[in-house]
């Protein structure tokens, strides 16, 4: 008899577990809901020495795309801020602009950031080597 209630015990804490995991990626446990933004960010070239020029070409989606772009390091700290030089504040049309890695940017990968105007976010990659 014990050994039944154990088996039961162990199936109601898997079934628990597997509820509890389906919730809390369910997007309703009451946290902001997160987004992507339809617009694509590319980086060229994919790998500088640091110092070096990057490209960066935004194609924007149908929400448009903030002007202000964030470089992020690694270590998700922002050591940047570039931003197309005849963009509005928010544009709609493509663009593409250079932009000098700082020459003392540590190696690995670096995203560039775009927000749409609903703060949600596109992403290109490139990596200092």
């Amino acid at each position: 008899m014990a050994k039944k209630s154990n088996q039961n015990l162990l199936i109601a804490a898997v079934v628990l577990v597997v509820a509890v995991a389906i919730f809390m990626n369910s997007g309703i446990t009451g946290e902001v809901t997160k987004c992507n933004a339809e617009a694509r960010v590319f980086v060229s070239p994919l790998e500088v020495p640091a110092g070096y020029y990057i490209t960066i070409g935004v194609e924007p989606g149908p929400d448009g795309a903030k002007a202000s772009a964030k470089v992020i390091n690694s270590d998700d700290s922002v050591v940047g801020l570039t931003a197309p030089r005849h963009a509005t504040r928010i544009y709609w049309d493509k663009q593409e602009w250079t932009y000098k890695t700082g020459g003392d940017w540590n190696t690995g990968v670096y995203r560039i950031r775009v927000d749409d105007k609903n703060d949600c976010s596109a992403y290109g990659y490139f990596k200092i080597v």
